[in-house]
């Protein structure tokens, strides 16, 4: 059975095609220094490949920009019938730069990821969350 294009692959693809292009660096280049060939980058930027947690770091890290700058602030996911979810990034962070380790705010913290994870009705977007948070729990 072909698997379905996700909007939220087609829409970090688009987003890593425009800051590869802002940034003037061929497909081959990004490639090269991420460790693929330039063909899967292709597959990256149309959304027919999905990007691994690990992979969309160093995509990120070799463009020189934060890994939130390739995530969809807002994503019109369809879903069965007519329904559908709006997802959208929701402020986890405290206000400032990075995150607090006070338990109090941890915690907090805490509370708005699962609140986010719930909101998401798509189960396989939510799969991909649980496989991104743990790809970058082991980069830590």
């Amino acid at each position: 059975m072909p698997r379905t294009v996700s909007p939220v692959d087609v829409e970090v693809g688009r987003r890593v095609r425009d800051a590869r292009k802002e940034r003037s660096l061929s497909q081959s280049a990004l490639a090269e220094q991420i460790g693929v060939k330039y063909q899967q980058i292709q597959r990256y930027e149309n959304g027919v490949n999905r990007i691994s947690a690990s992979r969309l770091l160093r995509i990120s890290q070799a463009l020189g920009l934060p890994l939130s700058a390739l995530l969809p602030d807002a994503v019109r996911i369809s879903g069965h019938g007519d329904a559908s979810a709006h997802v959208s990034s929701p402020k986890i962070l405290s206000s400032h730069h990075g995150a607090s380790e006070s338990p109090q705010d941890v915690a907090q913290e805490g509370r708005n990821a699962l609140q986010a994870y719930f909101a998401i009705k798509n189960p396989e977007l939510r799969l991909w969350v649980v496989q991104m948070m743990a790809s970058l729990a082991k980069l830590t």
